[in-house]
């Protein structure tokens, strides 16, 4: 039986019956390698929130996609198809005006990204309309790497939340993977922790403290600094912590789901930042902008289909 392990204040991982009992074979077809697809849903939610945590502010749409990876002669190929989203917007005097037509309004179509792909070959990514035509964007787009490779413009189009793009799977840019190791960074196999814990002490140097339970590994670069609490029985993430002259920029934490094997699956990332002034002086000091991200459906398949 799967259960999930949830990230609690004092330390101890909290466990409680999983939704989905299939991770225990999704860990096994990680470990076996035998796979060449991952899919997976993900759902993108954003609220403004008050210094108490009530909500406040704008209400913001959810965002749904799927994401898609498929390995090849070369490497690996990613795809992002958007399920659901909040229409476009655009600027006017009176605040943001979305744009109701949808993919049939011709003044809406261009703005409206309903797919990315990507080669992963160094090229640019490929966006195309509801319609499956190909967008050409007049700008140029920034490309930040997430979710172990794909490269999904930051926030320049509308639908696409950049979100999506900088916590996917907790995952920071990196070397291009041409094996199946990147899923190590999302199906983590027990028998593996001592390497996911050589891989921080690499990153961060040896363990600073320790703060409710986990490992607290410090990096810093003049004024800011970056906190990383670490579960070191299973060799994972909890959270992350980045302040700036000693004001909090953004606070992250990691749900897994823990299948029976002692195998762990990452079904979420929470992140809270700070609301941008104009928005947070429409509320209250301390206004924050908090976004979850879900995994689901996560899947690993041969390209035979099985």
């Amino acid at each position: 039986m799967a259960v999930q392990v949830v990230s609690t204040r004092d330390g101890a991982a909290q466990t409680r019956p999983a939704v989905d009992d299939g991770v225990q074979e999704l860990a096994q077809r990680a470990a076996a390698g035998a796979w060449d697809i991952f899919s997976a849903r993900v759902i993108v939610r954003r609220q403004w929130v008050t210094a108490s945590g009530s909500p406040a502010g704008l209400a913001m749409g959810d965002h749904e996609y799927i994401w898609e990876r498929e390995r090849t002669a070369t490497g690996w190929t990613s795809r992002v198809t958007v399920v659901a989203g909040p229409p476009p917007t655009v600027g006017t005097p009176q605040g943001e005006v979305a744009l109701a037509g949808g993919a049939g309004d011709p003044d809406a179509a261009g703005f409206i990204v309903a797919r990315i792909e990507d080669s992963e070959d160094g090229s640019a990514p490929r966006f195309f309309s509801p319609a499956g035509v190909e967008l050409r964007p007049s700008w140029r787009p920034s490309a930040t790497t997430g979710g172990g490779g794909a490269d999904v413009p930051a926030g320049a189009i509308a639908g696409i939340d950049p979100v999506l793009v900088e916590q996917a799977a907790g995952f920071g840019p990196g070397r291009r993977p041409t094996g199946r190791d990147w899923i190590d960074r999302f199906v983590m196999q027990p028998g593996r922790a001592s390497m996911r814990l050589r891989s921080v002490t690499k990153a961060f140097g040896r363990r600073a403290g320790w703060v409710r339970g986990h490992g607290q590994y410090l990096r810093s670069t003049g004024a800011r600094r970056l906190e990383l609490l670490v579960d070191e029985q299973d060799g994972v993430p909890v959270e992350v912590n980045v302040t700036d002259a000693g004001t909090l920029q953004s606070h992250t934490r990691f749900r897994y789901e823990r299948a029976g094997s002692g195998a762990l699956v990452r079904r979420g990332v929470r992140v809270e930042r700070p609301a941008p002034p104009a928005l947070s002086g429409a509320t209250s000091a301390g206004a924050r902008v908090v976004t979850d991200i879900t995994y689901s459906q996560v899947r690993l398949l041969s390209k035979g289909g099985r």
